[in-house]
């Protein structure tokens, strides 16, 4: 007899739709919201992971749970959290007719938030019993974007799936092709599967869901004008392979292509697909002791560099020549400066994190919309202090003519919203008349925009960046052809440390402020020790953090001095 799983659907489908409503809430804002700890993808993915063990756990409180994060990082933040806990809070009310019209419910403490996404950071599944796996925002890029992600919600029973609920904010119910640019203005559509009892489609509203549509066995399709559906920009398939496939098949590719695996999935049931091809990338193999001699990003105990995020942001207004001076001071001469890279309307290359002018200057506006003129006016100083008034967003030129007399290193992020082609062509011509591809480390959380700056600048190191726990990190240095590692301090396993140096990568690590780690130290977590550590293994090429003098502090300490 097949089990109907009818409450746990329902619950299933109640709660992906609440977090659906969120995230997408969410995504309408992203650029409203750019510091670093308080990114919309950050909150969202935290928030929404919070709704979802949050019905689950009061429906079936006997049931594993298994999500992406945990709540070391909003422990650690206040201002984080509360930020998380604030948008929990404002969550849609979902109500439930099986439960007499109850509501879905929320957590009524932070301390509760905190404490449902711990459930799902903490546990590790299995083949036996009841697991509920979630994956709160399947494909952050894209939604960073405004284009194409999933709330997914998945049970396994004794190791089998039996539920799965994916919900897709931005696919229509009137779509007949999937793609990243076409984007439905309302709440999207729902894909439901149980075992044994088929699958369904449903349009999400404020208000619910619809009436549930069966999906139907597609047709066989022919091998005439095969649709394709795969995302070349992902590292973990062999897309030359596939093209070879497509020539012999006589067909398009690249055709459809979306970042989110789960809206492949989506696009190959709804949206028009025919199949898609995965091709695993080998495993990287490791480098010769030649290779290992040749990254410039590697050094010993004795070496590790000091890195300031967006030079000594603790002690100055961030990513100002005076940020950078400042972290010049307290480390010495080969100091790294973190900073973020833009580009103005008349095609300037300037220092600035956010995409707008509004939160480090005195001016409002989009970077992009404004001349370098325009900016140059701005007071990039005072809100931070009124000691550093005057100081402006510096253009990249004069930030290098600084690195150049004094000794620093600039580590340049590059955005994933950054207009490739243009920046790179502007930034090669700049480093070729300066002479300066010495002074410079690129960096991005798009690994795919990292291996084109790599071909497109050869010669300046690389460092992939990563807010959450690689699974396999040497193995995404080698697809994305970097120099090195940055991991966050709540990410880093020492053994996978390790198995980078072995493939020849340098490994940076990113510690928080002094006042962020006092939390932890109520848990006997002390991270500044943790890292002295570390660094005497001979672990860290490069530690950063907001505050400079912290870093001095743990170099000194692990250096003996």
């Amino acid at each position: 007899m097949t089990i109907s799983y009818t409450r746990e659907r329902h619950v299933a489908e109640l709660a992906v739709l609440r977090a659906s409503i969120l995230t997408k809430r969410v995504q309408s804002t992203v650029h409203e919201i750019s510091k670093d700890d308080n990114s919309p993808v950050t909150i969202a993915d935290f928030a929404a992971q919070a709704l979802l063990i949050g019905a689950i756990r009061a429906a079936f409180p006997n049931d594993a749970l298994l999500g992406e994060e945990d709540s070391a990082a909003l422990r650690a933040d206040k201002e984080l959290r509360e930020k998380v806990y604030e948008l929990v809070s404002s969550a849609t009310d979902v109500l439930d007719p099986l439960a007499r019209g109850r509501a879905l419910p929320k957590p009524k403490s932070v301390q509760e938030m905190l404490d449902l996404i711990d459930l799902g950071g903490c546990e590790r599944g299995g083949n036996k019993g009841r697991v509920w796996i979630m994956d709160p925002i399947d494909g952050t890029a894209a939604f960073l974007k405004g284009q194409q992600y999933a709330v997914s919600l998945a049970l396994i029973e004794d190791g089998k799936e039996v539920i799965g609920v994916l919900g897709c904010p931005n696919i229509s119910a009137e779509m007949t092709r999937v793609s990243e640019e076409d984007v439905d203005q309302k709440l999207g559509t729902m894909l439901t599967a149980v075992r044994g009892r088929g699958s369904t489609t449903r349009i999400m509203t404020q208000s619910g869901l619809s009436a549930a549509s069966p999906l139907n066995l597609l047709k066989p399709f022919s091998s005439e004008n095969l649709h394709i559906v795969d995302c070349t920009a992902s590292m973990s398939s062999r897309h030359d392979l596939v093209a070879k496939l497509a020539d012999d098949f006589n067909t398009a590719f690249p055709n459809t292509e979306v970042w989110s695996s789960h809206i492949r999935y989506a696009a190959l049931i709804i949206g028009g697909g025919d199949v898609q091809f995965w091709i695993p990338t080998p495993q990287p193999s490791k480098m010769s002791n030649q290779k290992k001699m040749s990254n410039p990003l590697r050094t010993t105990a004795q070496t590790t560099r000091i890195a300031g995020h967006r030079g000594h942001s603790a002690g100055a207004p961030e990513n100002t020549l005076a940020a950078f001076r400042k972290a010049r001071a307290l480390a010495g001469p080969g100091v790294t400066c973190e900073t973020d890279l833009a580009l103005t309307r008349d095609d300037e290359l300037v220092l600035i994190h956010d995409e707008t002018v509004d939160r480090t200057t005195d001016g409002h506006g989009l970077v992009r919309e404004m001349t370098y003129s325009e900016i140059a006016k701005l007071d990039a100083g005072r809100w931070f202090d009124e000691k550093f008034a005057g100081e402006r967003i510096p253009l990249l030129r004069d930030a290098l003519s600084l690195a150049r007399d004094v000794g620093i290193i600039y580590q340049v992020e590059l955005k994933i919203y950054n207009q490739n082609d243009k920046i790179f062509a502007k930034l090669k011509a700049l480093i070729d008349e300066l002479g300066c591809a010495d002074l410079l480390q690129f960096s991005s959380f798009d690994f795919v925009q990292l291996r084109a700056v790599k071909e497109a600048i050869p010669d300046v190191p690389t460092v992939a960046l990563s807010h959450s726990r690689l699974i396999d990190p040497a193995a995404v240095a080698q697809q994305a052809n970097v120099d090195a590692v940055n991991l966050e301090i709540q990410h880093f396993p020492s053994g996978e440390a390790r198995q980078l140096h072995d493939g020849g990568f340098a490994v940076f690590l990113h510690v928080p402020r002094p006042e962020r780690l006092e939390s932890l130290k109520k848990y006997g977590v002390d991270i500044e020790a943790q890292a002295v550590g570390w660094v005497r293994e001979g672990l860290l090429d490069q530690v950063i953090s907001d505050d400079v003098e912290q870093v001095v502090r743990i170099m000194n300490e692990a250096r003996g001095e």
